[in-house]
């Protein structure tokens, strides 16, 4: 085999092999780009879904602190209490009208689903009255209705501390129940709990919150701290670990494809938020970095097999001069041939070890033409002087012949 191709084949194996292995660091820096910009992508959405869920809840909240600290309105729930608990119902129509005034008054009444307020002994008051759908106050419905809440009694116990309830059939309703979500708290008047007061939202408001159609393979929970769910996307029922805040972990199980998970928790809330993305779904961005790899590496490799050609026969530019000066020199040149010249040099000095090859095979030669022309020379001698002793042998016998036929033919 040939130098250059030996030299070819030498340099594509270390290009290829350079070209794979930078290869394999862009893929691996832009998978390592991938992870880092979901980590940053689900953490943004966790905030996300955190700041409005907070700023939402939060706004329930307002929604009932007006109430409560509007003195019209808490006078007339105490009074309506007060009469309620002596039986005087017949005497309540101005103190409940004057709460409805009050309570259709309030800027944030329009934002929510319902706002409740309601007492032990059956008295129901709500924002969204209407009598072929609310549940009737003081009736025996509204009583079971209200007596059947398993969260007063954590109201009556922390009077001051509002109780979030997650995903639940709205209670007042007598016909098809709408799915909300509430904030209740018990209205105290004078240390004294004299009734409860309740703003709900629709189910839809949670998902606008936690639901995001438009992108591909994510999954969102949020799960209070006692492990009961304010929302979970429909057919999500895995349950995560204690996960670390902020940080993007591997959730693996063999119920669903692996998932990349962060988790915030809201304290103000009790709240645990997860964002998780279908490791799945990331299948395309993957394949495109392995494109983009490929297709960012093909030049380079071209290139580099290119320059490889080009060196390779640049290196062995001088070996292939020399051996077709060989080739091409005919056997007996320099032999047959003595008044040629000397052989020229067709190797440039910068190869110094085949310019030095080339000079020594031509002195080479120079010294053989020399010595055969010597020789040559030699072998004329000797023959000549081989010719010379025969004529020297030639020549009395000659003589002596002659004479002999002379004396015959004299006598």
């Amino acid at each position: 085999m040939k130098m250059s191709l030996k030299l070819i084949l030498l340099f594509s194996v270390l290009a290829f092999a350079v070209t794979g292995v930078f290869s394999v660091l862009f893929y691996s820096s832009n998978i390592q780009n991938l992870y880092d910009n979901t980590h940053t992508s689900l953490e943004t959405l966790s905030h996300k879904m955190q700041d409005e869920i907070e700023q939402y809840i939060n706004l329930m909240d307002v929604s009932l602190e007006e109430l409560s600290s509007n003195l019209d309105f808490m006078e007339s729930f105490h009074k309506v209490y007060e009469e309620s608990r002596e039986g005087a119902e017949g005497a309540l129509q101005a103190a409940q009208t004057r709460m409805s005034q009050l309570m259709y008054q309030a800027p944030l009444s329009s934002d929510f689903y319902r706002i409740s307020v309601y007492t032990k002994n059956g008295f129901f008051l709500t924002s969204r009255f209407e009598r072929l759908d609310a549940i009737i106050s003081f009736s025996d419905e509204a009583r079971e209705t209200i007596n059947s809440l398993d969260y007063r009694e954590t109201m009556d116990n922390s009077p001051n501390q509002r109780v979030i309830l997650g995903p639940h059939p709205d209670p007042w309703t007598t016909r098809d129940a709408a799915m909300v979500f509430s904030v209740a708290r018990a209205a105290v008047w004078h240390g004294e709990v004299i009734g409860y007061m309740e703003v709900s939202a629709n189910i839809d408001d949670l998902a606008d919150i936690f639901l995001f159609l438009d992108r591909e393979g994510i999954y969102t929970q949020a799960v209070f701290d006692d492990g009961s769910d304010l929302f979970r996307i429909h057919g999500d029922e895995e349950v995560y670990p204690d996960l670390p805040i902020g940080e993007m972990s591997t959730y693996t199980s063999g119920n669903v494809p692996e998932r990349w998970i962060v988790r915030q928790h809201s304290s103000s809330l009790g709240l645990n938020i997860y964002a998780a993305q279908e490791i799945l779904s990331l299948g395309n961005s993957r394949l495109d970095i392995l494109k983009r790899s490929f297709m960012a590496m093909l030049p380079v490799l071209l290139a580099a097999l290119g320059l490889v050609i080009l060196i390779s026969y640049g290196l062995t530019r001088s070996i292939r001069r020399l051996s077709r000066k060989i080739q091409e020199l005919p056997a007996d040149s320099f032999l047959s041939r003595p008044d040629l010249n000397d052989p020229t040099t067709v190797v440039s000095p910068s190869d110094k070890e085949l310019y030095d090859l080339e000079q020594s095979f031509n002195e080479m030669l120079t010294n053989l033409r020399i010595s055969h022309a010597n020789e040559v020379s030699a072998r004329e001698g000797t023959l000549n002087a081989r010719l010379k002793s025969l004529q020297l042998q030639i020549n009395p016998h000659f003589v002596y012949n002659t004479l002999n036929i002379i004396s015959a033919k004299g006598l």
